[in-house]
């Protein structure tokens, strides 16, 4: 049989000629070898739809991971041994590595150069636990958090806000290997809590996202939600679930709306929660009242009230006792964010989700306040004078004001359960508002 007759040992059509293909030490067809190449460093044959081509050389992508990264920030590719980690595992070139952090010169610590604090006497920049030291407490010095800018095409119809937000998901008996070095929860790092309590010897962690906006935060709390239910990670009472709003353009008007807010809802919130969580020592009621959050007119009378009302001197520092409450606003001092520490600790992508969904109604609503709250009386408009005159408003009104009517179902189901459950923190108006618009007699299997 003649040389033209014969199958190509790689795809078994037919040969004709054929082309030597030195590696494989063969003859085989035209269109084979227009898609084979040797990798540069193994020299393995691989097929070119699946190997790197970087400075006119062929890597299998096993070779190129081995020896090259690609930055985080501009995407250029470098060697390995010229990779910038941060304390998060990025990998970065070394200048956008010290265009985004820098070297505290205090205690040689890796800060986010946007978390620096700027002492002025030295005219030195340094990381806010050295910059606590001066006793220095300001908004518009706060350790703020690294967000990324917006991403072109992002999108907002699964959830319409457009803040970043962080969330903190208390677990016991983590995996931490499986979560930290799978690619697919990238938007998250695992970390150590020793506040969370455990009758077996599992070790209690909380998985920390990125700070994420719109539909990308929905699809990273779905993936990694749906993980810890397949993989049956447990809660108990003592875990709980943090939500963090990019509050860095924020300040005293917004902070002050977003406290009127939420002093007015705040027993509606705590009505959603089993009693672990309003008589949890870590998420404990708020300490202003309606009136000392109507008498703050300045950044500095926020610091002063906030931290008076807690019993507390000003901190810079991250572990101020006032960052207990359900609404912590140390963590805008702080870190530049707005927590929100009340709901129990859960892995259900949907609780989650709603959760968020809800505090990003109570800044955002917040927001809108604090910019008409200041102005006489005869100009606030009815749902103003609500938040102003009234004491606590009632979960119809939350769900209302909030424009939640997308999640009412699931914040009723909420409300009744823990009313089944004889939650005593729902005032008798909720309790009739429950009976009146939902049939007790109904279980939703996700609430």
């Amino acid at each position: 049989m003649s040389n033209s007759v014969k199958s190509c040992p790689e795809c078994s059509g037919a040969l004709g000629k054929g082309i030597l293909f030195e590696p494989l030490g063969l003859k085989i067809c035209q269109e084979c070898f227009d898609t084979r190449g040797l990798c540069t460093v193994c020299e393995d044959t691989v097929n070119i739809e699946y190997c790197i081509t970087f400075d006119d050389r062929l890597y299998c992508e096993t070779c190129f991971v081995e020896n090259y990264f690609h930055c985080e920030s501009c995407d250029c590719v470098q060697p390995n041994d010229e990779n910038y980690h941060s304390e998060y595992g990025e990998s970065y070139c070394e200048s956008c590595y010290y265009e985004i952090f820098f070297i505290c010169p205090r205690c040689d610590c890796e800060t986010v150069r946007d978390d620096s604090c700027y002492i002025e006497s030295e005219d030195e920049d340094v990381c806010v636990d050295c910059y606590d030291s001066t006793g220095n407490v300001s908004l518009n010095s706060a350790n703020t958090c690294y967000v990324e800018p917006p991403v072109e095409g992002d999108t907002f119809s699964t959830n319409r806000f457009e803040r970043a937000v962080g969330v903190e998901i208390e677990t016991i008996g983590c995996n931490v290997d499986a979560i930290s070095n799978d690619t697919d929860f990238s938007a998250f790092r695992v970390s150590s809590d020793g506040s969370i309590e455990s009758d077996s010897n599992e070790e209690g962690f909380e998985l920390i996202s990125k700070p994420m906006r719109g539909d990308h935060l929905f699809h990273e709390i779905d993936k990694i939600g749906n993980y810890l239910l397949d993989n049956e990670f447990s809660m108990n009472r003592s875990c709980g679930l943090h939500v963090h709003i990019d509050a860095r353009d924020l300040f005293y008007k917004d902070l002050k709306g977003v406290s009127m807010v939420m002093k007015s809802f705040e027993r509606v919130v705590f009505s959603m929660m089993p009693k672990s969580r309003y008589s949890s020592n870590w998420c404990k009621v708020m300490a202003m009242n309606k009136h000392m959050i109507r008498g703050i007119n300045s950044n500095k009378d926020f610091i002063r009230s906030w931290y008076d009302a807690c019993g507390e001197p000003p901190s810079m520092g991250k572990y101020n006792d006032t960052r207990y409450h359900g609404l912590n606003l140390h963590a805008r001092v702080y870190l530049g964010t707005i927590e929100f520490r009340y709901h129990s600790g859960t892995n259900n992508p949907t609780k989650i989700k709603n959760w968020i969904t809800i505090c990003q109604s109570i800044v955002e609503k917040g927001i809108a306040l604090g910019k008409v709250m200041d102005e006489v009386p005869e100009n606030w408009d009815s749902k103003t004078h609500k938040f102003m005159t009234e004491g606590d408003l009632s979960l119809a009104d939350f769900i209302d004001m909030l424009e939640l009517d997308d999640i009412s179902q699931y914040i009723i189901g909420r409300v009744r359960k823990f009313i089944a459950l004889g939650n005593n923190y729902t005032s008798e108006i909720d309790r009739q508002y429950v009976v009146n618009n939902f049939n007790l007699n109904y279980l939703y299997p996700d609430v």
